[in-house]
């Protein structure tokens, strides 16, 4: 990237990263904001580590906050358990100092296909639709508005659920 910066601090053009670990970063295109820590992503934005994935059509990213935001047939996966958040817009926050745990904003009526873990009796994945998808770490997420839950043996709607995969609960909240 260092190649195509200018005496302003923006680079711009194809953006192709590999950092330890195994993280990669692709992008058709790129502009890179040094002074603000920013990167704007366009056409093909692929992320990839070793636990999470991440496509879309276009996204920013904030070095100073940890913040990605994707917009555009964004498909977040969670790579461990399978698990697929789609929608039009999502907001990402990796763990750093003061946030212990990444975090995930989806709206806009995002789908989320959960895979349940290891142990569970029915490996059948939950198809969840809400206005809102939020989750805090690996094992917790919270859809919001207009929830509906499909499984093959499950119909539910709500106003609010909440899910804690460790403890294997699902709860759903009816608001008036």
């Amino acid at each position: 990237v260092a190649d195509f910066l200018t005496e302003r601090g923006v680079a711009a053009g194809p953006l192709g990263v590999e950092c330890e670990g195994g993280t990669t970063l692709r992008a058709d295109s790129a502009m890179v904001f040094e002074a603000s820590n920013e990167v704007q992503l366009f056409g093909r934005v692929d992320y990839r580590d070793p636990t999470r994935t991440l496509t879309s059509n276009y996204a920013t990213y904030s070095s100073t906050t940890g913040r990605l935001y994707a917009t555009g047939n964004v498909v977040f996966t969670d790579v461990t358990r399978g698990s697929t958040l789609r929608g039009p817009e999502l907001e990402y926050f990796r763990a750093m100092e003061g946030r212990p745990q990444p975090q995930v904003i989806a709206g806009q009526r995002p789908h989320l296909t959960v895979v349940p873990s290891g142990n569970a009796q029915n490996r059948e994945p939950l198809q969840i639709d809400g206005d809102r998808i939020t989750s805090v770490g690996e094992n917790f997420f919270s859809p919001s508005g207009n929830v509906v839950i499909h499984r093959s043996d499950l119909d539910a709607t709500a106003s609010e659920a909440t899910h804690d995969g460790a403890a294997q609960t699902l709860n759903l909240r009816a608001v008036a």
